[in-house]
C-alpha cells in the first residue's frame, strides 16, 4: 500500500508559490477576486485591459473569494481580470542614505525635481546627483512584531524637547509614547516641527497621513525646516490616496524606526494623525464586510491599533520615542478613539484652541496633561516645583474670573496675580525658539521659589 500520510503536506502551497484566479466584481474600494488559499496581508496583482498590473493587498475573504484592497485607483479592472498572488507581504525599500528624504508608504522617493532627484537639504547633499533608480536599498517589512516586554529596557533618562511648558510640567522619558490631542488649527504642526527641530535624538521619522498635499509642503519648509529636514525622514500619504496606502503609513514609518532603533540610536517618531489612520483602517474594513461598533469604528480598528503603538518604546539596543497626534472635535463630546489611544499611550498632550486665543504658544495645557512617566525622570525637588506652579495656575483659572463680579482677592490670590505675567511668560514660547532642559528646570526652581514667598 502507498504511504499518503505526507501528502497534503506536500500540498501545501510554498511561501514562493503563484496562486491565480480572476475578478468577481468592485463594491467601492474593494475589488472581489476568487482566489483560492490567498492569505490575509497577502501582496496580489491584478491586470488590468491596458496590461498594466495593480498592486493590491488581501484585506479580507469569504471561502475561496477574496476582498482586495488596491493601492491605487481600480479603473481599468474588468469581469474576469487576472489576479496574481505569491503569498508576499509588503515591504519597505528604503534608501541607505535616506535622511533628508520625503517617501511613499513604500519606501519610492518623493520629489518634484524634474531630474527625480531626492529633495536637497544640507545632509543629503551627497545624494543631490544620484538618479533614485540607481541608490542601494535596505528591504524592510512592513509589519513586525513589537519587542517581548521582558527585552524592554526601562525608561530611565529625559526626553529633551526644547519645549519649556512640555520638559517642566510634562516631562517626557527616552522611549515614551505619548498622545498629542488637538483640534484644527491649533497649531499642532507647528509644535511638531519645533519638537522635531530641537529633540534631543539621533533621527527623526515622521510620519504624514491623509494631509493636503499643500500642507505636505508648508510642514516641510515651514514646520520641520532645513533644520529639521536634515536629521528626518518623512513619509507621506496623502488624503487623495487609497484608504490602504493612507492605513499603512504609520506602519512604514515605524518600520524606518525600528531600522534606526535596531542599530543602538534614540528615535523620535512622529505620527500626524492617528486618527487619520484608523478613518482609513474602517474605510477598507467597512468595505471588506466588517460591522462598526464604537462610534462607527470597526473592530479591526481597535484590534489594529494596540498593534501598532506597541511596537514603539525601548528594546534591548535603542529606543522609539513616540508622538502621535489624535483630532478632537470638542471638550465635552465623547471620543471613543481618543479614549481608547489615551489607555494604550504613557500619558497625552491637550492642545485647547482658548489658550491660544490669549496668545500662548504652544498652546498646551499643562491642567489637562500628563505624562505618567515625568515621576521616574525628575527628582523629587523638580516634581514638587512642577506641582506647585501647577496648582497655581489652576487657581488663577478658577477664581480669576470671580474679580469681575467684585468679589475680593485674598492674600494668595493676590499673590499670584502679581506672578501671572511670569507664569503665562513660561508657558509662552516662539515656533524658532529652543529652550534647554537645564534653563527649563532653573526657571522652574525660579518660579516655585517666588510662589512661596
Amino acid at each position: 500500500m502507498f504511504d499518503l500520510s505526507a501528502l497534503p503536506e506536500a500540498l501545501a502551497p510554498s511561501g514562493t508559490a503563484r496562486i491565480r484566479g480572476t475578478v468577481v466584481s468592485i463594491e467601492g474600494p474593494i475589488v472581489s477576486a476568487r482566489l483560492p488559499l490567498a492569505g490575509l496581508g497577502d501582496l496580489c496583482s491584478i491586470t488590468l485591459r491596458t496590461g498594466k498590473a495593480l498592486e493590491a493587498v488581501v484585506a479580507g475573504f469569504s471561502g475561496d473569494l477574496a476582498r482586495l484592497a488596491p493601492f491605487e485607483a481600480a479603473d481599468g479592472i474588468t469581469p474576469g481580470s487576472p489576479v496574481e498572488s505569491c503569498g508576499a507581504r509588503p515591504m519597505v525599500a528604503l534608501p541607505r542614505m535616506p535622511l533628508g528624504g520625503v517617501y511613499d508608504v513604500f519606501g519610492k522617493p518623493l520629489s518634484t525635481a524634474s531630474d527625480q532627484e531626492l529633495p536637497q537639504s544640507s545632509s543629503s547633499a551627497s545624494l543631490e546627483r544620484v538618479p533614485l533608480n540607481r541608490l542601494p536599498l535596505y528591504r524592510l517589512p512592513l509589519y513586525r512584531a513589537p519587542p517581548p516586554p521582558l527585552t524592554r529596557r526601562p525608561i530611565q533618562d529625559r526626553f529633551e524637547t526644547g519645549i519649556r511648558v512640555i520638559d517642566g510640567l510634562c516631562t517626557l522619558g527616552i522611549g515614551q509614547r505619548i498622545g498629542l490631542f488637538a483640534g484644527p488649527g491649533v497649531g499642532k504642526s507647528t509644535l511638531l516641527g519645533s519638537i522635531a527641530r530641537n529633540a534631543n535624538c539621533d533621527v527623526v521619522v515622521a510620519a504624514l497621513v491623509g494631509e493636503r498635499g499643500r500642507e505636505v509642503g508648508e510642514f516641510l519648509r515651514d514646520a520641520l525646516g532645513v533644520e529639521g529636514l536634515r536629521k528626518s525622514i518623512v513619509v507621506v500619504a496623502t488624503s487623495d490616496e487609497s484608504a490602504i496606502r493612507r492605513s499603512l503609513a504609520a506602519h512604514s514609518a515605524t518600520t524606518i524606526a525600528e531600522h534606526y532603533r535596531a542599530q543602538g540610536k534614540n528615535v523620535l517618531l512622529l505620527v500626524d494623525s492617528l486618527t487619520r489612520v484608523a478613518r482609513a483602517i474602517r474605510e477598507v474594513t467597512l468595505a471588506a464586510g466588517e460591522v462598526p461598533v464604537r462610534q462607527g469604528y470597526t473592530p479591526s480598528v481597535y484590534a489594529e491599533l494596540p498593534r501598532l503603538l506597541e511596537r514603539s518604546g525601548n528594546d534591548a539596543k535603542g529606543s522609539i520615542t513616540a508622538i502621535y497626534t489624535v483630532l478632537t472635535n470638542g471638550e465635552n463630546e465623547p471620543d471613543a478613539l481618543a479614549d481608547e489611544a489615551k489607555s494604550l499611550l504613557d500619558g497625552h498632550l491637550e492642545l485647547d484652541a482658548k489658550i491660544g486665543e490669549r496668545g500662548i504658544r504652544p498652546a498646551i495645557d499643562p491642567l489637562r496633561s500628563i505624562s505618567r512617566l515625568m515621576p521616574r525622570v525628575r527628582s523629587a525637588e523638580e516634581l514638587g516645583a512642577a506641582e506647585q506652579i501647577r496648582k497655581a495656575l489652576s487657581r488663577l483659572r478658577k477664581d480669576k474670573d470671580m474679580l469681575l463680579f467684585g468679589a475680593t482677592p485674598d492674600p494668595e490670590l493676590k499673590r499670584l496675580l502679581e506672578l501671572e505675567p511670569r507664569l503665562l511668560s513660561f508657558l509662552n514660547q516662539g515656533p524658532r525658539e529652543h529652550v534647554r532642559d537645564e534653563a527649563t528646570t532653573r526657571i522652574l526652581y525660579e518660579l516655585s521659589e517666588a510662589l512661596r514667598r
